[in-house]
């Protein structure tokens, strides 16, 4: 949706524009993300409908991973054809991520899974991986935990903590107004 007309002004301002392709994005701190939506749901004991099929494939990214590849980029600028894609390492699918979410709240019921089709993931190339020396470090399955606490630190505070983007974005204005 936002494809179009941000290539018809980098044409017009002659900027150097690097489309990169993402997974889902997962930061249970962070309002409406999947997690938070899963985890506001399951602590009141109420089944969490997954938004796709349960054989769905499924690829997630962690804002902090997703922050070292855009300082990666920044650093070693070099244009490649028109799109980048972001690797799915770790090959999962929705029910695994459903039961591993559930499996973090006691008394929950079993998972309901929508219809949503699968999400047609590009083929991955290398370009990362070579140019960047970047891959995704984190697996949200393992990460889970942590995004728990993470969550339940929002819930007691009744802020929203700010995450390591918004950190580096802060602390990089110029590269976030370049974006």
């Amino acid at each position: 949706i936002w494809e179009e007309p941000c290539e018809r002004l980098c044409e017009r301002c002659k900027a150097q524009v690097q489309q990169v392709i993402l997974p889902w994005l997962y930061d249970a701190s962070v309002h409406g993300d999947l997690l938070e939506n899963a985890f506001e749901v399951l602590s009141k004991h109420d089944s969490f409908v997954w938004p796709m099929e349960r054989n769905s494939k499924v690829c997630f990214l962690a804002m902090d991973d997703l922050s070292k590849l855009i300082y990666r980029m920044f650093e070693n600028w070099t244009l490649f054809g028109t799109s980048l894609v972001v690797p799915d390492c770790f090959g999962l699918t929705m029910e695994q991520l459903a039961v591993e979410v559930n499996k973090l709240w006691s008394g929950t019921q079993e998972p309901l899974y929508g219809d949503n089709q699968p999400q047609t993931l590009p083929d991955t190339d290398m370009v990362l991986r070579k140019r960047y020396n970047w891959f995704p470090h984190y697996c949200i399955l393992d990460d889970l935990p942590e995004q728990k606490i993470n969550w339940q630190t929002k819930q007691g505070e009744g802020k929203v903590q700010k995450g390591k983007i918004r950190e580096w974005m802060k602390q990089h204005t110029f590269m976030v107004k370049l974006i």
